[in-house]
């Protein structure tokens, strides 16, 4: 367990420049909810769902993606994209708003041009469960995919021969793949290969390496047991990724020269801790997290994951905890706008809550909530629900999707809208 500042819940805060409390809203409403009927009839549910400004995609245990277009706070099926016998483990859109990868069950990814629905664009060559179970586009650039699987390595691919180009494990240590293009200009190419990793360094030096670094993460006699990768992220500048573990761990590496800055310990349990949502808020500053053991995880990295010269001491990253739900946190998104410093989580609970990770609490829910004692049970589900997805750009609206083939769509209030013309305080002036 981490040893820096734990808290359960902190007390709230201004970060915004204004009080949640002198300035009470209603930030979302419902516009919109529809069911897949064709998995509703055959008991299917979604699992996985991505946006554009202009499209929503959806995933199920079923061997397609179905392709939603948006159109005044509406959606209709417009196609679907077909390959294989595997149902969709994972699913993204690169902000090309064109390009779309699909990691299916049995390990294979699948690159599919939303300009040409028959046929896939391509198939990553070696891709398995090992390896590719999580994916995620570099942001800016849809010819760059980074995954991760059950092997615990971090692999990036180049999408304009659909070949692995190098690995890394959670020490640094890795190889580059024998098809690696010779001449190329992305941004992987320009790091040290055999440059030793962070996390190895703090490992030799305890003083550096502080009380975050996670001793579970290491085998006896300096081997290292890698855990499985469960979720991964990336910051909006494209400097840095995210990694969740199993084991409960989250990860920083530093995509410019591929070292890792660490990993902590951010959720427990004696079952299952695996960390199934993560994501960077837009400022790069905190990496939100959701796990099994049903907490929020708010890591405070803007200290932790800057480069150090010599020996100088990393300053050690300052872990909040919040207890979010009654089961697993299936998944954890943080809203792209700046001003709406809002992440959005969903459960094996049937719950979908909105919360201000600067504030720690949660925000004021759609008029279609049941009040059930002490806490606020959002009904538009009623089942699990799986994912959800805000729109890229502004965060105007985001969707959930469930186990029970509903997908639900939800816009910003013309109080929010009202509400955000207020002056904030910049983000690089919060304490």
């Amino acid at each position: 367990m981490a040893d820096g500042p734990l808290a359960e819940g902190a007390a709230p805060g201004h970060a915004n420049g204004f009080s949640l409390d002198t300035h009470p809203v209603q930030y979302f409403q419902p516009v919109c909810k529809v069911h897949d009927q064709g998995l509703k009839d055959e008991n299917f549910g979604i699992r996985r769902v991505a946006c554009s400004d202009s499209s929503v995609l959806t995933g199920s245990w079923r061997p397609w993606v179905q392709v939603w277009k948006l159109a005044e706070s509406r959606v209709e099926q417009s196609c679907q994209l077909k390959h294989g016998a595997s149902g969709v483990m994972n699913l993204e859109i690169a902000d090309d708003a064109n390009t779309v990868a699909v990691s299916q069950d049995d390990g294979a990814v699948v690159v599919w041009d939303l300009r040409e629905t028959r046929r896939p664009a391509g198939l990553l060559q070696g891709a398995d469960s090992s390896i590719a179970m999580q994916i995620k586009f570099l942001p800016g650039n849809s010819q760059q995919l980074i995954s991760g699987g059950d092997s615990g390595n971090i692999c990036f691919w180049d999408l304009r021969n659909f070949r692995l180009k190098m690995t890394r494990g959670c020490t640094g240590t890795g190889s580059s793949s024998a098809s690696r293009p010779k001449a190329d200009d992305s941004k992987f190419d320009h790091a040290k290969e055999d440059k030793s990793m962070s996390a190895k360094r703090l490992k030799r030096d305890p003083a550096v390496a502080g009380p975050n670094i996670s001793a579970a993460a290491h085998g006896e006699n300096g081997g290292v047991i890698q855990s499985p990768i469960s979720s991964l992220a990336l910051s909006n500048d494209g400097k840095l990724l995210g990694c969740g573990r199993v084991n409960g761990e989250v990860g920083v590496m530093f995509l410019d020269t591929l070292e890792w800055c660490g990993h902590v310990r951010a959720h427990f349990s004696q079952s299952s801790a695996r960390v199934r949502g993560l994501a960077f808020d837009p400022s790069s500053r905190f990496l939100l997290s959701g796990g099994d053991d049903h907490h929020l995880g708010v890591l405070n990295i803007e200290h932790w994951a800057r480069p150090i010269k010599g020996s100088a001491p990393k300053h050690p990253p300052v872990l909040e905890r919040l207890a979010g739900h009654r089961g697993w946190v299936t998944s954890l998104s943080a809203c792209p706008d700046p001003r709406q410093r809002f992440m959005l989580s969903t459960s094996m609970d049937r719950t979908v809550r909105l919360w201000d990770y600067s504030h720690h609490t949660m925000m004021k829910l759609p008029a279609e909530v049941k009040r059930s004692g002490a806490e606020d049970r959002e009904r538009a589900h009623t089942s699990e629900v799986m994912d959800a997805a805000w729109a890229p750009g502004d965060g105007s609206f985001y969707v959930t999707v469930g186990s029970d083939a509903l997908m639900a769509l939800y816009t910003l209030t013309a109080d929010a809208k009202e509400k955000m013309a207020i002056p904030t305080i910049p983000l690089d002036t919060i304490a």
